[in-house]
């Protein structure tokens, strides 16, 4: 978390809204702006139209390539050079080559300043300083408005790999004696390895060993499967040597994470940050294990399958139609299902073979989604993207982006009904 919102927190005993109003009082100062300007104006070109955007969580990697992505997609038109003010991953623990991506046109220039960092919280468009345009908009109003523009049938812009990241793939790969034929699949599964005091987050996790039959029958198919996520998570402890789980190599370096993903056959993928890495690289995805969640930016040939959610006093799973009704789509932390006497229920071993199978079904031309099943969801959800719509705002799954899983479906009929 940003210091200086840590420090207006304490400064105000916690009281959220007094330390906004201390937070917006510095961040509006002229010698923010100031401080801004001196920051990206060595990076501006004589005659290129530049647009300069501060993205703040860029220790996140799902905030730094969804949100780059995003702005070059949304706002990128027109412009010759987009600078991108965040995190220096020096200080962030962030993955480094990832501030690389979109280079030369794309530029991410890297501070710890936390006060200049803190503009991007603001919601108020476009502007103009002297010979650039900065993009005031908020994470949460840029995701958003990404929704909407997949909702309207637009498509995330695709962001070429690097040559020299191609390269190294390719060797690496060679090495260990892959060859150019051989499918590879990237698989992310997200567990409380990754950022273990957020307990809050659980809901959004899942387990790898319900992976292991899906990952038996990829290698089987004569895939290559690689992992990538966090070197503690609990290993697949799989005897196939086409099975890497990048992370825990004494070699891993960041840069796999990305070239591994813009040459995946698919991507496995759950509600977390690496998911964008897929996206960027125009690669299909298979998203597994989605929580209720208000706003997921699927592209238009994602599969993905949801968790159930359950009472907890007797076990009854809930449909659908009574997710949207309770809203429970709005909610951000497992104790809140708690406190309402719900659980929220990963997918099985046998969900996830059964979408897997799909999905490479659906690749190969042999499946064809008829749209139906995705067309009772959106009318299902309906009712909060309703409601969401009064707030300038929207609900995913009330608009075309990808498909429901039918194999999911056939194995929970209750889901729709």
């Amino acid at each position: 978390m940003n210091q200086f919102m840590v420090d207006a927190l304490k400064a105000e005993g916690d009281d959220p809204e007094r330390a906004m109003a201390r937070v917006l009082a510095e961040i509006t100062k002229p010698e923010t702006t100031e401080r801004l300007l001196n920051l990206v104006l060595p990076h501006v070109e004589q005659n290129m139209r530049t647009l300069v955007y501060i993205l703040t969580q860029g220790e996140r990697i799902g905030h730094l390539v969804l949100e780059t992505n995003i702005v070059d997609t949304l706002h990128g038109e027109g412009y010759d050079r987009i600078l991108i003010v965040t995190r220096s991953p020096d200080t962030s623990g962030a993955n480094r080559f990832a501030l690389g991506i979109g280079e030369p046109r794309i530029k991410h220039i890297p501070t710890n300043d936390d006060i200049v960092l803190l503009l991007g919280i603001l919601d108020q468009g476009i502007g103009t300083i002297g010979p650039i345009d900065i993009l005031m908009v908020s994470p949460e109003k840029l995701v958003a408005d990404f929704v909407f523009h997949l909702a309207k049938g637009g498509v995330p812009k695709v962001i070429p790999l690097r040559p020299d990241l191609l390269n190294r793939a390719n060797a690496f790969l060679g090495n260990l004696g892959k060859t150019d034929d051989e499918p590879m699949v990237i698989l992310h599964v997200r567990d409380m390895t990754f950022l273990p005091q957020a307990s809050h987050h659980t809901f959004r996790c899942a387990h790898i060993a319900n992976y292991r039959p899906a990952v038996d029958w990829l290698i089987e198919q004569g895939y290559w499967v690689i992992r990538i996520g966090e070197p503690d998570s609990a290993s697949l402890e799989h005897p196939s040597p086409r099975v890497l789980e990048i992370a825990r190599r004494a070699d891993y370096e960041g840069w796999m994470d990305l070239a591994f993903s813009a040459l995946c056959r698919f991507a496995i993928t759950c509600q977390s940050g690496p998911e964008a890495m897929v996206r960027i690289y125009g690669r299909p995805s298979l998203m597994l294990n989605i929580p209720p969640v208000q706003l997921v930016p699927h592209a238009p040939g994602d599969i993905f399958t949801f968790k159930h959610v359950r009472e907890t006093a007797t076990g009854e799973r809930l449909p659908f139609s009574e997710i949207v009704a309770r809203a429970l789509p709005m909610f951000s932390t497992s104790e809140e299902f708690d406190a309402r006497g719900l659980e929220v229920e990963e997918n099985s071993a046998e969900e996830i073979l059964a979408a897997i199978h799909e999905m490479v079904e659906t690749l190969s031309g042999a499946r064809k989604h008829d749209g139906q099943q995705s067309k009772r969801l959106h009318a299902l959800a309906s009712p909060l993207d309703e409601r969401l719509r009064k707030e300038d705002t929207l609900y995913t799954y009330a608009h075309p982006m990808g498909h429901i899983s039918e194999e999911f479906l056939r194995l929970n009929p209750y889901f729709l009904n």
